[in-house]
């Protein structure tokens, strides 16, 4: 079996230089991302107004949520244009981002499709009276920014902004799998379309058959039904599709034209990606988001999915509610069920190993703090037909161990990167070579939503 390709100590001075290089460019990327709402409050009004022109003539779909949003677009794109765009949503779903979007689809268009994430409260009302649009997708509802909002309720209420601003010509479609996004109903005076695995669902969705080579799955609609083969792995990311396939629907697109657009979707990338590893199986990346219901949900797949030995790494969770112990404790026994071997990554892995000590039946498992030392565990570990899980937060960046694995050489060894938004397999960062010992600086991801 190869090793994975090391490279040697760079010279005092050089790793100096590199260390510099690399504070530039997470300092130039932090500052754009940090001050670019101030170019919102102008776009804001100029799309105010440009709504109020041409709500009659461009139909406006909007895609809120806390889970799922971006594979949603990708899917909607795919349904109603045949393809999705470059460059969408490689950075930012907020503020001057969803500007930006919307501004690039402004011309000569008879639909525009925009995501938006919120943070903050008070965001959701901003993007419905600038985008006014005509549908609005709600994917679900989870605790995502939790702490900036004072309690789940409140956060409900930011969320459910965007389906109660719909004019009585409008329509919601809601994820009728979502107690949460239900909850919504008599807020809503539009029509409204739901879609989900529930069999009462207007657009439903069943799963056939699942692999690590695809999902078989079939969707109902009021007109008829369609079966597809697509790449997405899990229960939680097929339904994306039965919500692309509402909006296919409700625009008028025929259901066969459809069922060819969306036939072999493949993930988003750092969402249950997979990854070939040459000699070492599969990985399955699912580092973008890491909060606690996408823990459950990845893990949930994973237990699904057959193989030989399925091995789980599992980093921190991206603001884990309270008592943090029971969170970690629940998923350290779900993990246990369906993981032959456990690497636990970062400065939470005590909280995971706490728990599986007290397990009778806990497989053996391994507490690391940088991604080079698990990708070194997994290099001794990793077998041809095993399934790999890689699941943490954002800011941990543990997609590198995936690289590393895959003989993709990876300089950058920070602890907590601030750009938790951009990818490992794009950012400008990634060959730039630092020691792993420098965490961002507090607050350096406020406002990122």
């Amino acid at each position: 079996m190869s090793s994975v390709p090391t490279l040697p100590p760079p010279h005092p001075f050089r790793a100096f230089q590199n260390e510099f290089r690399q504070r530039l460019l997470h300092a130039t990327i932090w500052v754009l991302l940090r001050f670019s709402y101030l170019l919102w409050l102008p776009l804001r009004h100029f799309l105010e107004l440009y709504r109020r022109l041409t709500f009659h003539r461009q139909r406006v779909i909007v895609i809120a949520g806390s889970l799922g949003k971006t594979t949603t677009t990708r899917a909607i794109w795919t349904a109603l244009e045949g393809g999705v765009p470059g460059g969408l949503h490689e950075v930012e779903n907020s503020f001057t981002w969803v500007a930006w979007s919307m501004v690039r689809q402004l011309c000569g268009r008879g639909r525009a499709i925009v995501e938006v994430g919120i943070g903050v409260p008070g965001q959701m009302g901003q993007y419905a009276r600038a985008l006014r649009p005509n549908v609005a997708v709600m994917t679900a509802i989870a605790s995502d920014h939790l702490r900036k909002f004072r309690d789940p309720e409140h956060l409900w209420q930011e969320k459910s902004i965007i389906v109660a601003s719909l004019p009585e010509s409008g329509v919601a479609v809601l994820n009728a799998d979502d107690p949460a996004v239900m909850r919504m109903i008599p807020l809503i005076r539009s029509r409204i379309v739901t879609f989900g695995f529930h069999p009462q669902s207007d657009v439903s969705v069943r799963l056939e058959h699942l692999s690590s080579a695809g999902s078989d799955v079939t969707i109902m609609t009021p007109d008829g039904g369609l079966t597809m083969r697509c790449g997405l792995l899990g229960e939680h990311l097929v339904r994306v599709l039965a919500a692309a396939v509402a909006v296919g629907w409700i625009e008028g697109v025929p259901l066969d034209e459809i069922q060819k657009r969306l036939g072999g979707f493949q993930a988003t990338p750092g969402r249950m990606q997979p990854i070939p590893l040459p000699g070492r199986g599969l990985a399955l990346c699912d580092d973008f988001k890491g909060g606690l219901e996408t823990f459950h949900s990845a893990l949930g797949s994973f237990a699904r999915l057959p193989a030989p030995r399925r091995i789980a790494v599992l980093g921190s969770i991206y603001d884990s509610p309270e008592p943090r112990a029971l969170a970690y404790a629940d998923l350290a026994r779900r993990a246990a069920a369906c993981a032959g071997h456990l690497v636990l990554v970062g400065p939470d892995a005590t909280l995971y190993a706490q728990e599986l000590h007290c397990l009778p039946d806990a497989p053996p498992f391994d507490c690391v703090t940088t991604v080079d030392e698990a990708a070194k565990v997994l290099e001794g570990l990793l077998k041809p037909d095993d399934l790999l899980l890689i699941k943490g937060d954002g800011q941990q960046k543990l997609a590198r161990i995936a690289l590393h694995l895959a003989g993709v050489p990876v300089r950058c060894r920070i602890l907590e990167c601030p750009l938790e938004n951009i990818l490992c397999q794009t950012c400008p960062c990634r060959d730039v070579e630092t020691s792993d010992s420098r965490r961002a600086p507090p607050g350096a991801t406020d406002g990122m939503a």
